[in-house]
């Protein structure tokens, strides 16, 4: 964990690494490494910080590597009614990325990131007491509210034009979490959420019609018996097939079905109820205006919510509101879960059950907006649960945009009832040095943070 001396020295070392890095970059810029050090299809290695910090380059490949960082100071409303104040208030979030291209076929991306610091009051809330955070999975819960968890994730493409030229076969193996839904707040997969391992063969028609079947394996919360050889987590297979289909220019159809069941330990019978197959749906619909600037996107997932998302682009400003009625009655037990959170985006509360709400469903209302000139960004975003609310704002200037780092500022207030030993309501703000552009340093970047 890091204290506020370790927080100054790092601080030091990065201003010091960021009036040095041109110097650097002219230097190593144009260096040829020696084909028997990396790799037997030799190449060229560019190291700098103008760009990507290093990229590796052959004549059948090209491969970026980026670093990530978060180090922002935390003040305001503590986490916890039983905490003073943030003993730490330090978001440290760090990591590197990657990107490549292979043969102009396999597109390869991924990351590996180490998070400690703070989440946010919704994120807070949703989790309660329990140990699954958000876009992340299991965590190590640490003094004042802090949180302690890594993450790695990864995704390999590859696509090929079949004989009829109209016709591409796709190809996908990630440890990622897919995507099915808007783009804001996606009732059944969110790409935002914990990875997974998956893999996916897909048919595209001249882009005009997209089917695909995915097989993947999920872990749950709950761990096998202290008497059995090699203790591991709850582990459930999941199948799903997708449709897409495009009507004239401007409306498209989507049908997602899947179905999923726990496997079974060694000493359990497989035939129990438990471990038989679980089937979902989703159906989407989308439609966009003339000139593309607006798009509205329907979406349900039956006996979970229904949704009505519209998001619009207009010079600088983008901007998202997804509408959601969500079923309160047994609706988080119809799609499964990984690591102890949901594949699409948290509806519910985790503590929250049926005796929780006065109706059998509540509204989820979820936006964003954002401005962007030139190296200057900021944007607001807004989420209300039934009568609770979270609001957060923010505003950044561009250091670099290759990978990308900013310095930022903002601040969260909300009104959240009913979670356990969290003030119900308050204000906080950040501010330091991020690669990410919302309250949340845990935040993923390989997806856009808030708006399409």
């Amino acid at each position: 964990m890091l204290n506020s001396q370790n927080i100054s020295l790092r601080l030091c070392a990065l201003a010091c690494v960021w009036l040095w890095c041109g110097h650097l970059s002219t230097t190593l810029a144009s260096t040829a490494v020696d084909s028997t050090v990396w790799g037997p299809s030799g190449g060229k290695v560019d190291i700098g910080f103008r760009g990507h910090a290093a990229t590796w380059s052959t004549p059948r490949m090209t491969l970026n590597v980026d670093p990530w960082m978060c180090i922002r100071h935390v003040g305001g409303t503590p986490q916890r009614n039983d905490e003073a104040g943030f003993d730490e208030p330090w978001d440290n979030l760090r990591g590197a990325a990657f990107h490549g291209e292979l043969d102009g076929v396999w597109t390869i991306m991924g990351s590996l990131e180490e998070y400690q610091g703070i989440p946010t009051a919704w994120e807070r809330h949703w989790m309660g007491e329990s140990r699954s955070l958000p876009g992340w999975g299991r965590m190590k819960p640490t003094s004042g509210g802090r949180v302690d968890v890594a993450r790695g994730r990864s995704r390999t493409t590859g696509r090929f034009v079949l004989p009829n030229p109209k016709d591409t076969l796709v190809v996908s193996l990630a440890y990622d979490a897919a995507h099915w839904g808007n783009d804001l707040a996606p009732l059944a997969m969110d790409s935002r959420s914990a990875p997974y391992p998956h893999g996916s063969l897909a048919w595209v028609k001249d882009d005009r019609m997209h089917a695909s079947a995915t097989v993947a394996r999920l872990a749950g919360t709950e761990i096998s018996a202290s008497g059995e050889t090699g203790r591991s987590y709850r582990q459930t297979d999941v199948v799903w097939a997708t449709w897409r289909g495009r009507l004239g220019d401007r409306l498209d159809l989507r049908l997602l079905g899947g179905s999923h069941k726990d496997r079974p330990w060694l000493q359990e019978p497989d035939s129990a109820t438990q471990f038989q197959w679980a089937s979902w749906a989703s159906m989407m619909a989308a439609v966009k205006s003339v000139n593309g600037a607006n798009r509205w996107t329907a979406e349900w997932v039956p006996n979970v919510a229904s949704a009505l998302s519209w998001s619009s682009k207009h010079g600088a400003w983008r901007g998202t509101l997804t509408l959601a009625r969500v079923q309160t009655q047994a609706a988080s037990a119809v799609l499964p879960r990984h690591a102890g959170t949901p594949l699409g985006a948290p509806l519910l509360p985790l503590w929250s059950d049926e005796t929780t709400w006065e109706t059998s469903a509540v509204w989820r209302n979820e936006g964003a907006v954002t401005w962007t000139h030139q190296r200057m960004r900021a944007g607001v975003h807004v989420l209300s649960l039934a009568d609770q609310w979270w609001f957060e704002a923010w505003g950044a200037w561009t250091l670099q945009s290759e990978w990308p780092l900013h310095l930022t500022a903002g601040l969260e207030t909300w009104r959240l009832e009913g979670s356990p030993n969290m003030p119900s309501e308050g204000l906080r703000w950040r501010v330091g040095v991020s690669h990410t552009l919302v309250m949340s340093p845990g935040r993923p970047t390989l997806a856009p943070p808030c708006c399409p």
